[in-house]
This record gives C-alpha cells, structure tokens and sequence, in this order.
C-alpha cells in the first residue's frame, strides 16, 4: 500500500510539473519565463531541505508525509480554480 500511494504521488506530481511548465509557456510564451519559474520553484527545496530533515528525523514520517500531500494537494486545487476561472496568473505559480 506504501509502494502504491509513492507511486500514485510521484505521477501526480509529475503530471503537476509538466502542467505547470506547459501554462507558463502558454501565458508568457517566454523561454526565460520558463526557466526563471523552474529555478523559483527549485529554490525552497535546496533552503529548506535540510530543515525537513530534521523535522522527518524528529516527528512521525506517517503525519509529516500525510501533512505535505494534502498541503500539496490542497494548493493544487487551488490552482485547477484559479485555472479554470482564467484567473492565473505568473507568480502564483511559484
């Protein structure tokens, strides 16, 4: 079940970063634009690495890994409405 949800979670958000890359394409047709966005969503992941480290270390993995995915989710949704309504813009995609 483990191996299944991993699985299930890592074409999700394989499927979120392609999205995201192809609507940033569509809103700015900017090469740089693409870019830039791919950096800015890169960075949290090297600042804060080392902290959710820690953090994964000291709690219960089952919360921290249930916590990040419906955050995840959560702020997926969000962007699917934003999305739908034609109210996307740029930035809130960093």
């Amino acid at each position: 079940m483990y191996w299944s949800s991993l699985l299930v979670s890592a074409i999700g958000d394989q499927s979120a970063n392609v999205t995201i890359a192809w609507q940033i394409y569509e809103i700015t047709h900017s090469p740089l634009q693409l870019g830039l966005t791919g950096l800015f969503r890169g960075l949290p992941i090297l600042i804060f690495s080392l902290g959710g480290g820690l953090l994964a270390d000291r709690a219960s993995r089952r919360k921290v890994l249930v916590g990040t995915q419906s955050v995840g989710m959560k702020l997926t949704l969000i962007l699917g409405f934003l999305t739908c309504t034609g109210l996307v813009r740029v930035w809130q995609f960093i």
